[in-house]
């Protein structure tokens, strides 16, 4: 694959392509809402790593898959800049969006008091 390729649109270079148009607006939202939703769930699944028993393991492997979290979705997007970008914008948008949302969510979760995770009052 040459330079050429990465900046205009070339025929056969991704057979991923001819079944995912990558630069397709929806396409590229649809992509950006997947990984926000899966970086929001293992967000989730982390914070119960953090147990009575020894909370500075599960603090540091919280921490672990926060930078992990992060460093795939810096991915994600500067690969979506330079191979699809007429989708980047849709794409980086539905990330941003996801991820606000995911803390949202994870915010309103955590903030709650064992009672109440629990069904008590």
């Amino acid at each position: 694959m040459t330079s050429h390729c990465l900046r205009e649109s070339c025929e056969g270079v991704s057979a991923l392509a001819a079944f995912i148009p990558f630069e397709s607006p929806l396409a590229a939202a649809a992509l950006g809402l997947l990984l926000g939703g899966v970086s929001t769930l293992v967000s989730l699944r982390a914070s119960r790593l953090v147990t009575p028993e020894d909370p500075t393991r599960g603090f540091a492997l919280v921490i672990g898959l926060m930078g992990l979290r992060l460093l795939v979705t810096l991915i994600a997007l500067a690969a979506y800049f330079f191979f699809a970008r007429p989708g980047f914008a849709a794409f980086a948008a539905a990330v941003v969006v996801s991820f606000i949302g995911g803390l949202a969510l994870e915010a309103v979760k955590l903030s709650r008091t064992p009672s109440n995770q629990e069904g008590g009052r």
